[in-house]
């Protein structure tokens, strides 16, 4: 075993330890909350996983935030990005700004398709992020496929912050088939792997796949990234990467802590509250509908029997003369169990944010209300996604633009672009209510100077309507094929004030000829009524 293998099995033995307070926790969580998910145990595929849950409203609260925030951040029916030029001067060139939509179009054309599964991996990182606070995806460059994207199990992944409070560092460790080692690295598997291939193809290995900074001095790529056989020690592939492929967010962050916080975990209390008294409630309810049985007989038989069905026995003549088979009063109130477990319930769905996801419903809202409340709700969402823009979106985009520009499946790019900076714009409905408040202050400007110029029609005269127009567009996020640059207006309204000069040109040659005809039609009526007066008249 050679050294570089040796401090890889130190550190990823040594990230792991560091983690499992926060696996028990997580273990934890994903019992109430996402039992998909497993960090220290491990059951067979197919187990139930659902023994511990009474009540199923906290799985569903986490479902509905991570499904709101697919929908408020990566919708795949709503364009949730743009991308734009630095460069003031060259932000309003017509053709950086057509090259830039270009590679957009592109790019939202990928994340769709069915070859990138960018959709699926999003709703797997949104309930890892809801539930653990901590999500890992993985963003490997596919050649002329473009970027790839998958969502890595949380369970596998032990990561580390560099200087800057970023997550640079990742070891994924996960059993895979023998069969599907070989057949990735055909070359460096070896003659003892393939055997086993051979014979028993469905035998897990102990995998790990170290990506971190490149040390300090060492020439290469500006990560390091080494996959190998844990047990038998093989190096199956030693490479780098220029930019970090592996996309971790954190929902919230405690101070000294490297993983992230979710609701799941803040829920938790309240989730274990919510099953205890569903599961309490439950056998109180057993009870009132099908109650212990009273029967008569000479004394009691056997200790009390408070299961629901249940038979006790009691002495003769102890209820009263007439003994009778009854059920046994037990006073019991399971209302009061309903209005805990609601209470609690609610207390769950608050910490999933449920009820800023779903929009107050009241009769005859108007379209304005309904705007102006879903607006309130994305801004009030806002500082808690910043992080995501942060640490999920960008760097997705940023990979994913490198990826398909290293590989030739943008446009070609005009020279003067070249090496220009370029920047995402955030387009999805939370960015969008963050930026109405521009346009919506535009819009009462125009509502209230209309109003002035009634008085005194000059007002208009301040109104630029050709960049209010651009203004508003770009606020809105119109897309940019639906504007004409602005050489083109200009030529179009020289051309209108040229037709509309020549229109008034040729109305006024009509008018004097109208009128030159009018005269000489009066003079000649003149003429004719001075030759057939009398002489002398």
């Amino acid at each position: 075993m050679d050294d570089e293998v040796a401090a890889i099995l130190r550190r990823a033995d040594a990230l792991k330890a560091a983690r499992a307070n926060f696996d028990w926790h997580w273990q934890e969580v994903a019992d109430f909350v996402l039992p998909s998910r497993e960090f220290t145990r491990s059951t067979s595929p197919g187990t139930k996983r659902t023994a511990r849950i009474f009540n199923t409203a906290p799985v569903l609260a986490c479902e509905q935030l991570a499904g709101g925030l697919h929908g408020m951040l990566t919708s795949p029916a709503l364009r949730w990005f743009s991308l734009r030029v630095w460069d003031a001067g060259l932000a309003q060139d017509d053709e950086a700004k057509a090259w830039f939509a270009d590679a957009t179009d592109r790019l939202y054309e990928h994340f769709n398709s069915q070859v990138a599964g960018f959709a699926t991996a999003a709703h797997e990182f949104y309930l890892d992020i809801a539930a653990f606070g901590t999500a890992v995806m993985y963003v490997p460059d596919l050649g002329r496929a473009g970027a790839g994207y998958r969502a890595v199990p949380l369970a596998e992944c032990f990561v580390s912050e560099g200087a800057g409070g970023r997550i640079d560092t990742v070891f994924r460790c996960w059993k895979w088939p023998v069969r599907n080692v070989v057949e990735t690295w055909p070359d460096t598997a070896g003659a003892d792997l393939k055997k086993r291939a051979t014979e028993k193809p469905d035998e897990l290995l102990d995998l790990i796949h170290a990506v971190e900074p490149r040390r300090p001095g060492e020439k290469g790529t500006a990560w390091t990234s080494t996959y190998l056989v844990r047990a038998p020690q093989i190096v199956l592939e030693r490479g780098g990467y220029r930019d970090f492929p592996f996309v971790v967010a954190r929902w919230t962050k405690r101070s000294g802590e490297i993983y992230g916080c979710g609701a799941g975990m803040n829920a938790l209390p309240d989730v274990k509250l919510l099953n205890k008294i569903e599961e309490t409630a439950l056998r109180a309810g057993q009870k009132v509908v099908d109650p212990p049985l009273m029967v008569p007989d000479d004394g009691f038989l056997n200790p009390l029997d408070t299961r629901p069905g249940g038979v006790n026995v009691f002495r003769a003549g102890m209820v009263g003369e007439n003994d009778r088979i009854m059920p046994m009063q037990t006073g019991a109130r399971p209302d009061l169990g309903e209005k805990m477990a609601d209470r609690a319930e609610a207390r769950v769905k608050s910490t999933f944010y449920a009820d800023w996801m779903n929009l107050p419903r009241q009769p005859n809202m108007t379209a304005t209300e309904v705007i102006q409340r879903r607006d309130e709700m994305l801004r009030l969402m806002g500082p808690m996604v910043s992080r995501l823009t942060a640490e999920m979106l960008a760097p997705i985009i940023e990979r994913s633009f490198r990826i398909h520009f290293e590989n030739g499946l943008f446009a070609p790019i005009p020279r003067h672009l070249a090496g220009a900076e370029w920047r995402v714009e955030y387009l999805s409905p939370l960015a969008i209510s963050q930026k109405s408040n521009d346009a919506d202050a535009v819009l009462r400007w125009f509502t209230v100077a209309s109003q002035m110029a009634a008085v005194d029609p000059t007002v208009l005269d301040a109104m630029d309507m050709g960049e209010a127009s651009r203004f508003l567009a770009d606020r809105y996020n119109a897309p940019p094929s639906i504007m004409r640059s602005r050489e083109e207006a200009a030529a179009r309204g020289a051309a209108r004030d040229q037709m509309a000069q020549q229109a008034a040109e040729a109305q006024q040659a009509e008018t004097m000829a109208r009128t030159v005809k009018t005269g000489a039609q009066a003079v000649g009526e003149l003429a004719g009524a001075a030759a057939e007066a009398p002489a002398g008249a």
